[in-house]
Order: structure tokens, then sequence, then C-alpha cells
């Protein structure tokens, strides 16, 4: 549970039900909670996780009125399932508790994830299972596991983006032309294995510029894409639902 703790979100809802299920997602803010949502209906069920740290522990949630019935411990931890009817698209989810309450509003998302982004269809098999060239990726995850490669485009120009790693887990990137001062994007691959069997990626840019990426698994040669649209301000990516994963 360490690597969960250590995201700079500080509350995220997830869940793991089967393929044909809906899934739902936004972003939290207010009275403290800052963080993502996910949910997922199937069968009249309402499937749920919750990782909260950082801003007090959440002490109950509901959505559209009816109450998750959720139990937290530790840090801020609880899972579970509740009958449902209906879609939550457009209803309000509620989290109550010390420091830690907010309310937001659910819209449909495809399963990218609480904040957008993943690729609908399973990982790539790029057969890739190289090491990670430091001079080309940025290299992250436990053994520099994960190979993070951008690419950039924008009126002027396009080309190969620049990493820089910080630390273990994240990194950053940067146009040779713009210097390491001027970042682009922000990156990371979280471990969470032990909640739902995936790798994170997280992408945060400060732009508006058009961009590609893959996240590569060095063991595997597993791989998934991400992007941002020339002249669409860069929405942040948290591919918490497909991710990559774990075991292979």
């Amino acid at each position: 549970m360490k690597k969960i703790f250590g995201l700079s979100v500080v509350l995220a809802v997830l869940a793991i039900v089967p393929a044909t299920a809906d899934d739902f997602g936004a972003v939290i803010s207010g009275g403290g909670a800052e963080g993502l949502a996910g949910f997922r209906t199937d069968g009249g069920t309402l499937t749920y996780w919750i990782i909260a740290g950082g801003a007090g522990t959440p002490s109950g949630a509901s959505i559209g009125g009816t109450d998750l019935n959720a139990s937290f411990s530790g840090a801020g931890f609880a899972a579970g399932s509740v009958p449902f009817s209906g879609s939550p698209d457009g209803m309000t989810v509620s989290l109550g508790g010390s420091n830690a309450s907010g309310t937001v509003q659910l819209t449909a998302e495809g399963g990218g994830g609480g904040g957008g982004g993943g690729n609908e269809n399973d990982p790539i098999d790029t057969g890739d299972t190289s090491l990670c060239d430091p001079n080309v990726a940025l290299c992250v995850g436990a053994g520099d596991r994960f190979a993070v490669t951008g690419t950039f485009e924008n009126a002027l120009e396009s080309g190969d983006l620049i990493p820089v790693k910080l630390t273990v887990d994240t990194g950053y990137f940067f146009i040779q032309s713009g210097g390491p001062d001027n970042i682009e994007v922000f990156s990371k691959v979280l471990d969470a294995c032990v909640i739902n069997g995936l790798y994170w990626p997280f992408f945060g840019g400060l732009s508006d510029q058009g961009y590609t990426f893959r996240v590569r698994d060095t063991t595997n040669g597993l791989a998934r894409d991400y992007g941002n649209d020339l002249g669409v301000l860069f929405q942040t990516t948290a591919d918490t639902l497909q991710g990559l994963p774990c075991d292979q």
C-alpha cells in the first residue's frame, strides 16, 4: 500500500467488474478532498474501491443519495458493492469525513480511468523486451521496468520529447528548443498490483501542444499508447482501470 499513498492525489475511487459493466469517472474536489473517482455498474450492482490519504479519512460515501455503506480503515481504504438501479451518469457523489468531504458529478468515461486517457483495446504486444534506454525514454518503476517515450508537435516544429528522471517512479519531458527549464509533461507509473493487479500510468501536461506517448513494459513487451491533440489543453491522464498488467 505504500505506493498508493505516495500518489499526489488525495482520493481515488476505483472499481473492478466484468468488461460488460459501464464505467464512470470524474475528478473530486472541495472540502479538502481532491483526486479521482471511478465506478462501474453491472447487473444492478455498483462496485467501488476507495483509497484516501493526506486529507483525513472519509467517514462515508454516497452516490445519488444512495449510501455506499463504505467502512474505512487504516489510512483510508474501503472496498465493496451496493445494489443500484439506473445509471449514475450525471448523479452526485458525496464524501463525508474530517477534512475529507467533497462532492462531484459523475460523467461516463468509457473505461479510461478516473482522469481519462487509457487505450480501450488490449495492451500492444510490441515484442520489445530490451532494457530501457535513459537517453531516449523515461525509465521508471523498480529496476527501470517501464520505458516511457513521447513525441510532440506544434505550429513550428515536431520531434521527440526529451526525458528527465526525478524519482524511481516519476519524471518529466521537455522540448530541445525550449530547454529543460520549460517542462512540457510530467509522468509516472505506479505499482498498484496489490490493489487491482495493474501498473498505473499517469500524465500531466502544461500546454496545448500535440503529444503522443507509449509506456512499454520491458519484461514482456506489452505497451499502451496515450496522447493529446494539438490545440487542446492537456487533460490529466490517470489510467487506473486498464494500465499494464502486473503478471504476464
